[in-house]
């Protein structure tokens, strides 16, 4: 009997990409692994497939899992001798289409007139998942981080102001969060030249 693995936290994810499920396992070297993805609302078992590969993952196709729904899954692991494990603990996760994460008031390449810029940011999400928090970064012009805004919690109002940028300048804004179910948000860098 091989050691039972463990399934690692994992964060809310967009089923309409590929997804690698992470799991911890220590002892023989593993040479498939078989995965069991069961219904949370129903507890219907709508997946159940075995993966031969060394690493510890197991790839989910796109497409195989529904946007707004939440799941249980549980791995087991295979030896080249025929061994197998136990079924790891059940652990529940969550599926969401990936939010809309954006700058409300700046564009790639813009012009800003003035040495203070005002910052807003767009959050929506067509299942409801919640936003839990971000943080509005600006960066100079070969990407170096020059400040931060605090953390920002509340989505209703998403914004914050920076000062005292340099005329000929340019600078970069990245906002990076997450949302309640952990679930990644980046706007990716936006590029703002300041001249005033």
């Amino acid at each position: 009997m091989l050691n039972t693995p463990i399934v690692r936290k994992i964060p809310a994810f967009d089923p309409r990409e590929n997804y690698s499920v992470v799991f911890q396992y220590e002892g023989n070297q593993v040479v498939k692994n078989r995965a069991v993805i069961i219904d949370n609302e129903t507890y219907q078992t709508i997946y159940d497939q075995e993966q031969e590969r060394m690493r510890l993952d197991h790839i989910i196709a796109a497409n195989t899992l529904s946007p707004g729904k939440a799941y249980q899954i549980k791995i087991k692991v295979y030896d080249d001798f025929g061994n197998e494990s136990d079924f790891s603990a059940p652990v529940l996760f969550y599926c969401f289409t990936k939010p809309i994460f954006k700058f409300a008031n700046l564009t790639n390449d813009m012009i800003h007139r003035t040495a203070v810029l005002p910052v807003l940011l767009n959050y929506s999400q067509e299942e409801g998942e919640t936003f839990r928090e971000c943080q509005i970064n600006l960066y100079s012009y070969d990407y170096v981080l020059a400040t931060s805004s605090n953390t920002l919690f509340d989505v209703s109002n998403l914004s914050y102001s920076f000062y005292g940028l340099k005329n000929e300048s340019v600078y970069y804004l990245r906002a990076t969060g997450r949302t309640t179910h952990d679930m990644e948000l980046d706007t990716g860098y936006v590029k703002v030249n300041i001249q005033y």
